[in-house]
């Protein structure tokens, strides 16, 4: 299955403001949000905007906060928890580099990183509670 492009994942420094312009530029802030850990903005043809602090991200990506830049990780949400590893596994064989094997997450799903051969971070996530485009 070639990737399907489901989330476009934001780290930012100051979450509250960062959340405070999407709403004023016009977005709506999604009910799935959690205050001062992510926020979710739900845009056309079933694609998010979520919105993290830096420091979560950098721990994920296993980068230092002072080396973090502004960067996007984009995200494959899957339809079951039995796809997110053969999905890892054909990146991984077309070049791209392992930075968190599938596994567990505290919100409740199942995700693993990786970053394709220019450093560009990768998801692939099952999230119980949201379903893929197909």
């Amino acid at each position: 299955m070639p990737p399907i492009l489901h989330t476009l994942n934001l780290p930012v420094q100051a979450l509250d403001r960062a959340t405070r312009f999407y709403e004023a530029w016009g977005l709506l802030l999604s009910p799935r949000s959690k205050p001062g850990k992510a926020s979710f903005f739900d845009l056309d043809h079933g694609l998010t905007l979520a919105l993290y602090p830096q420091a979560q991200v950098a721990q994920a990506l296993g980068v230092r906060l002072e080396t973090m830049v502004n960067a996007t990780i984009l995200t494959q949400q899957v339809a079951s928890e039995a796809e997110v590893r053969p999905l890892l596994e054909a990146a991984l064989n077309a070049g791209a580099r392992l930075v968190r094997e599938a596994e567990a997450q505290p919100w409740g799903g199942v995700s693993a990183l990786f970053t394709d051969p220019e450093g560009n971070p990768w998801e692939i996530c099952w999230n119980p509670r949201l379903m893929p485009l197909r």
